[in-house]
């Protein structure tokens, strides 16, 4: 809560005529906290962040604007220290799909949106679905926490299925992606469904 002491209305009121001309409000009920015995009438409830009302929505967005930038620098850390570089780590192969699927890789474990958004718009995809796409990515890299490459199921230039698994939950997922046969190659297709442990290789 940002702002100023609220103006402390507790109790419920009721109104009753007078003579037919007048309404005067009654307090018909007493609010209590069961473990202090008192309420907020006429205290009102102090915020959390003190500041004049004309202020309190431009304080809001400080501190909303400050959180993000600070969740921002703690994912790209991460992403940094603990993602490793799907360049180095997949090794998927210098066709098409691999080089798409690695670098979309990349983008989605760097859990950036602009990250994510540069990916799509850099295939030629519309302004539009590239902000749709790239919030899809970042509410499933939030429930997956990123991902870890396992290995090809199946491969071809435009075509490619590869077993990875979720760092937050340790579930495997099978992903399949496939590719415009034209540069800079768009994504045609993107599935993703839970599977058992691939064997080991």
């Amino acid at each position: 809560m940002i702002g100023e002491t609220t103006g402390g209305g507790a109790n419920p009121v009721r109104l009753f005529p007078v003579k037919d001309m007048f309404l005067i409000g009654v307090s018909i009920l007493q609010v209590k906290n069961t473990i202090t015995g008192t309420n907020w009438e006429g205290v009102g409830v102090k915020p959390e962040i003190e500041t004049p009302a004309e202020q309190a929505l431009q304080k809001a967005q400080e501190i909303a604007f400050k959180q993000l930038q600070e969740k921002k620098n703690s994912n790209q850390v991460t992403a940094q220290t603990q993602t490793p570089s799907p360049s180095s780590e997949t090794k998927l192969p210098d066709t098409p799909v691999g080089k798409t699927f690695s670098d979309f890789l990349k983008a989605f474990n760097s859990g950036d949106l602009a990250v994510m958004k540069r990916f799509h718009t850099e295939r030629g995809t519309p302004e539009k679905a590239a902000n749709e796409n790239a919030q899809q990515d970042l509410d499933f890299y939030q429930q997956s926490g990123g991902l870890t490459f396992h290995s090809i199921k199946e491969s071809s230039d435009y075509s490619m299925t590869i077993f990875v698994q979720s760092k937050k939950s340790g579930g495997w997922l099978k992903m399949r992606l496939a590719v415009e046969k034209s540069s800079p190659y768009p994504i045609a297709d993107l599935a993703i469904q839970p599977t058992n442990k691939p064997d080991s290789k």
